[in-house]
């Protein structure tokens, strides 16, 4: 009886082995792409961009649950920083981006558009996100006071800097330049 116990707990391991195997196992698309914030002020046109990485992964059968994602999807880099007057920045958060393959190929399944991103003849590929899809902009009162952070409503953005003050866009160009790192620290030096 001891050793049909050992036989039963060492199958249930190997089953267990095997299903965490399969879920690593899946498909996976990584591509950069460049994040551009412009803003119309009161002395010229001013703009800002990085560079994030962007990867997509298929999670393969079997899920734990039947309702589990079937992918993942997460940038990384840094936020965009605009300083659209002298001491005062605009950031756009990378958290709230939307899908990217949804913005360049919004009527087809993420599955099939995400290859599409990274072949050699989407680099440069830009589009002007629609203001629905906007990520989430803040600023600072005071860029050395990190409990004066304030939400910045891209469509009046005045509201936050003064008369003069427009977004104008914000566009994502496929690229293959390095992602960009530095920047924020640089600036909130808290």
């Amino acid at each position: 009886m001891a050793i049909f116990s050992l036989l039963l707990k060492l199958g249930l391991v190997l089953l267990l082995s095997l299903i965490l195997g399969l879920s690593s196992c899946g498909n996976s698309w990584v591509w950069h792409e460049r994040l551009t914030v412009t803003v119309d002020t009161p002395d010229g046109t001013k703009s800002a961009s990085g560079v994030l990485k962007t990867e997509f992964y298929e999670k393969p059968f079997p899920r734990l649950t039947p309702d589990a994602p079937r992918t993942t999807y997460t940038h990384g880099g840094e936020a965009i920083a605009l300083e659209v007057k002298p001491g005062r920045y605009i950031f756009a958060l990378l958290n709230s981006l939307p899908y990217t393959f949804d913005l360049f190929y919004p009527e087809q399944p993420p599955l099939d558009a995400a290859p599409k991103l990274m072949e050699d003849d989407a680099i440069g590929a830009t589009i002007t996100m629609p203001p629905s899809s906007y990520p989430l902009l803040v600023t600072f009162e005071n860029i050395n006071d990190p409990t004066s952070l304030k939400l910045v409503d891209p469509n009046d953005i005045q509201e936050a800097f003064g008369p003069g003050y427009k977004l104008r866009s914000i566009t994502i160009t496929i690229t293959n330049e390095p992602v960009t790192k530095g920047r924020i620290e640089s600036i909130l030096s808290w």
